[in-house]
């Protein structure tokens, strides 16, 4: 790669890139945060099905399939990317898929919970899918030592982001201007979306070799298994990302359902959210890189632990209002070092298949735990009991992380290299 530099085949990556890549992160953030978590989800439920046990059924069913789709394609989808230099090409194919289906839900009206589904479901897997490539690009634009805090502040820059849409967007959510809210976030993923396709440099080049997608998946999986503490983390993550996507999915609908919060105190519940995640994810990063990636994950995950077991047993408001800022100051941080973490192992040449991977891991997990969630809901008629679930989700994977050790995994990978 260094000999690439002096070649001039690209330049050194600068700080107005590594600040267009961030700047990704607060345009598309806005759509899980208003339409998965806040507005979309209670508004399908509530006004598009009309029926709450049905509605969070079928939302629970439309995550996990969306998931399932982006979990089967990531893999050669970022092999792809790296083969053929498509990281930034794939990136804006599916950012532009997600803005149109997003501003098409705009269109969906009471009694449309077919087309409703359908739409959001197409929009979930482009900003889903389109992860892997962004994420891709980070170990390119700064060095090993400080992918922890650049990781952190692009979550910063994202919950800073979605935090300002939604605040936009409430007084029409609370005027029933629904279609405006959906147009928005559509508008706003789209225009912080720009920075990064018009400054940031794709690193590094293509490798030049024959190999077939397939082939090169096939080896990367084998790369993995070779790499026991890889391997472990990729489980781990497969648990915990499960408790996580869980969390973000119904978070929104077990405020209102279950606490009686009304739309107006629920998206303001969120704005706090959204502010705390801010801030954890911009100091753990920090964090991460001087006590190491893994520490941090697993430090999160203790807090986790604690917090779900916290909402479970929570009966008003009040009190839910400190758990979910509790929520906020690890939800991004767990997240954020689980990228910084895998960034620092991997090869730049490599990073397209191994977020992938993650991907696969990551939205598989989005499978599973949905899906349970939705079916205890069905069986019980209550979201608290579905809670329990997700706790143990953290629990195992923060099992598996105490047996995670980041600098042997390193090591591990550059000999596999």
């Amino acid at each position: 790669m260094e000999s690439d530099r002096k070649e001039g085949l690209y330049s050194e990556p600068t700080t107005w890139e590594r600040v267009a890549w961030c700047l990704n992160d607060t345009g598309n953030s806005a759509f899980p945060l208003v339409m998965i978590t806040a507005i979309y989800s209670i508004y399908y439920t509530g006004v598009v099905v009309g029926d709450e046990v049905r509605g969070v059924s079928l939302w629970g069913l439309m995550i996990s399939g969306s998931m399932g789709i982006v979990a089967l394609t990531s893999p050669l989808m970022g092999a792809l990317a790296d083969r053929k230099r498509w990281r930034k090409r794939l990136l804006f194919a599916y950012t532009l898929l997600g803005v149109a289906a997003t501003c098409a839900c705009a269109l969906v009206g009471p009694g449309m919970w077919l087309v409703g589904l359908l739409t959001i479901a197409l929009a979930n897997i482009a900003f889903e899918g389109s992860l892997v490539f962004y994420d891709s690009l980070l170990p390119g634009l700064t060095t090993p030592e400080r992918l922890g805090r650049w990781s952190g502040f692009g979550w910063s820059a994202g919950y800073v982001g979605g935090m300002v849409c939604l605040i936009l967007c409430l007084p029409l959510a609370k005027s029933g201007e629904f279609d405006q809210v959906f147009l928005l976030v559509g508008l706003w993923w789209l225009v912080f979306s720009l920075p990064l396709f018009l400054r940031v440099q794709e690193r590094p080049p293509a490798r030049c070799d024959d190999k077939g997608v397939w082939l090169q998946f096939k080896e990367s999986l084998q790369r993995i298994r070779r790499n026991p503490d890889l391997f472990r983390f990729f489980i781990a993550f497969f648990l915990y990302n499960d408790g996580i996507a869980t969390t973000v999915a119904f978070a929104a609908l077990y405020a209102k359902n279950e606490l009686g919060f009304d739309m107006a105190t629920t998206i303001k519940l969120l704005i706090a959210v959204q502010l705390s995640a801010a801030v954890g994810s911009f100091v753990l990063g920090f964090v991460a890189d001087k006590v190491g990636q893994v520490r941090t994950i697993i430090a999160t995950l203790f807090v986790w632990c604690a917090l779900i077991l916290a909402a479970y047993f929570v009966e008003s408001a009040t009190p839910f209002w400190f758990v979910a800022i509790g929520v906020g100051l690890v939800l991004g941080a767990t997240q954020s070092c689980s990228r910084s973490f895998l960034a620092a192992t991997v090869s730049q040449e490599r990073a397209g298949e191994y977020f992938g991977f993650k991907a696969v891991a990551g939205k598989f997990s989005a499978v599973i735990g949905p899906l349970l969630f939705a079916f205890i809901t069905y069986m019980t008629g209550s979201q608290r009991p579905a809670i329990l679930s997700v706790g143990l989700l953290f629990v195992l994977g923060l099992v598996l992380m105490l047996r995670v050790d980041e600098r042997r995994a390193a090591e591990v990978e550059r000999l596999n290299d």
